[in-house]
C-alpha cells in the first residue's frame, strides 16, 4: 500500500481516538496530546456540520446525551478536576460519531482497510512490548504496556481483529495466511501476561477464523447461535450470574482454573460490591466522573471493572437508557444485513460484552467504534456497488 498525504492525515485523525497509558503521556507530553485530541475533535465536527448542516444522525444526538449525564453530578458535586477528561470524551464520542458515518458512507473499503492498518500497527507494538522489561515504568511490572496494561489492550486487539475480519470477509472474501498467524502472535503475547481477557478473546476469534465457513454444518449452527437474542439472554445469565448473584459452578471453577484466576476474579467482586453501594446512592444521574484518590477511598480501585456497573456508577439508569438505545438501533439496522454479516457482528459484540465483565475503561472510545461500525456498516451491498464504480 503506497503511503500518500491524505493517508497521513487520516492516521493522525485516528491517533486522537487511541489511549496511551499515563506513564507514555506524563507531564507536558499528556497536555500536549489532550490538547491535540481536542482540535481534532472541534475540526471534524465544524467540517462535518458545514458540509451537512441539516444531516446530523440521531444515533449521533444519543451519544451526545449519554456523555453529557455523567458531567452533570460532576459538576453537581464539584469534582472539577476531572471535568475536562468528561468533556474530552463527550467532544470525542460525537465527533467519532460523524467521522465514521461520513466515511462509509462514502469511501468504506478506503476507510476501513486504513483502520485495520492503524489499529494493527497499535496492537503489534503492544504486543512486541509485552515481551520487554521497562522499570521506568513501574519496577513491578515485567511487562511494558504501550495501549495500558495486559487486560487493558484487549479491547483495541478486539477492535482490530473485527476491522480486519470484517474487511476481509467483504472486500477480499478470504481471510490470509499472515492474518491467521499475526492472530496466532498476538495469543501468543496474551498468554505470556496471563490476561484472562486476553486469551479469551483472541482464543475465540482465532477458532472463529479457523472454523467459520470451513465446514458447513458448523457454520450454520454457529449463525444460529451468534444471533442478538442469544447473545443478550448469554450476556445476561453471565452478568447476573457472576456480578449480581456470584453463583459458582463447576463450569465456572474449571475456566478460572484454565485463565488461572481466583473466585474473587482478582479482588472484583469486592469492587463491584462497593460500587452497587454508591450506584444506590445516585440510582438516576449517578455520581459523575472521579479522580483516582476519591474512588480507591470509595471501592478500593480507579474503575468499576465493569461497563455496566461503570455506566451505572457515572451516568445512573438514564446513561444505561441511553446506551440500550444505541445498541437496539445497531440490532435494528443490521437486521436486514447479509447473514455472515450479522454473525460477524454478533459475535464480537458477544465476546467485547463478556470480557467487559471483567474490565472497561469509560475513557476509551473502542465500543463506540464498535457499535459504530456496525451501524454504518448495514448498508454493505450500496457500499461494495459505489467502490466498484
Amino acid at each position: 500500500m503506497k503511503i500518500k498525504k491524505n493517508d497521513i492525515i487520516d492516521f493522525l485523525v485516528l491517533l486522537s481516538f487511541a489511549y496511551f497509558p499515563s506513564f507514555i503521556m506524563a507531564g507536558v507530553r499528556g497536555k500536549i496530546f489532550t490538547a491535540y485530541c481536542l482540535m481534532v475533535y472541534i475540526l471534524i465536527i465544524l467540517n462535518y456540520i458545514s458540509k451537512n448542516k441539516n444531516n446530523i444522525p440521531s444515533i449521533t444526538y444519543i451519544i451526545a446525551i449519554m456523555y453529557t449525564i455523567p458531567l452533570i453530578p460532576t459538576i453537581i458535586y464539584k469534582n472539577y478536576d476531572v471535568i475536562d477528561t468528561g468533556i474530552k470524551v463527550l467532544l470525542g464520542a460525537i465527533a467519532l460519531s460523524l467521522l465514521i458515518k461520513d466515511n462509509l458512507t462514502k469511501k468504506p473499503k478506503e476507510f476501513l482497510k486504513k483502520c485495520m492498518i492503524f489499529w494493527g500497527i497499535l496492537v503489534c507494538i503492544n504486543i512486541a512490548c509485552f515481551f520487554l522489561y521497562y522499570p521506568a515504568m513501574d519496577p513491578n511490572l515485567k511487562n511494558f504496556y504501550f495501549l495500558g496494561n495486559d487486560n487493558g489492550s484487549v479491547y483495541e486487539t478486539l477492535l482490530f481483529l473485527f476491522l480486519s475480519i470484517l474487511y476481509y470477509t467483504n472486500y477480499t472474501k478470504k481471510i490470509p495466511m499472515r492474518f491467521i498467524i499475526l492472530l496466532l502472535y498476538i495469543f501468543a503475547g496474551y498468554i505470556y501476561v496471563n490476561s484472562g481477557n486476553g486469551k479469551v478473546c483472541t482464543f475465540l476469534v482465532l477458532a472463529y477464523v479457523l472454523i467459520y465457513g470451513k465446514n458447513k454444518k458448523i457454520s450454520k449452527v454457529l449463525n444460529k447461535i451468534t444471533n442478538y437474542k442469544t447473545i443478550v439472554i448469554i450476556y445476561l445469565i453471565i452478568f447476573f450470574s457472576l456480578v449480581v448473584f456470584k453463583n459458582k459452578s463447576i463450569i465456572i471453577d474449571t475456566v478460572l482454573d484454565i485463565l488461572k484466576k481466583d473466585k474473587t476474579f482478582t479482588g472484583r467482586t469486592g469492587i463491584w460490591e462497593l460500587s452497587f453501594k454508591y450506584i444506590k446512592e445516585h440510582i438516576l444521574l449517578g455520581n459523575g466522573y472521579e479522580n483516582d484518590i476519591i474512588l480507591i477511598n470509595k471501592i478500593h480501585q480507579v474503575k468499576a471493572h465493569n461497563l455496566i456497573i461503570q455506566f451505572l456508577y457515572n451516568g445512573g439508569v438514564l446513561m444505561i437508557l441511553c446506551l440500550i438505545d444505541i445498541i437496539k438501533k445497531v440490532f435494528n439496522k443490521t437486521k436486514n444485513s447479509p447473514l455472515r454479516i450479522k454473525s460477524l457482528i454478533s459475535l464480537f459484540l458477544l465476546i467485547y460484552f463478556i470480557i467487559s465483565i471483567f474490565d472497561y475503561y469509560w475513557y476509551k472510545f473502542n465500543l463506540l467504534f464498535f457499535l459504530l461500525t456496525m451501524f454504518y456498516f448495514e448498508d454493505y451491498k450500496q457500499f461494495v456497488r459505489r467502490d466498484e464504480v
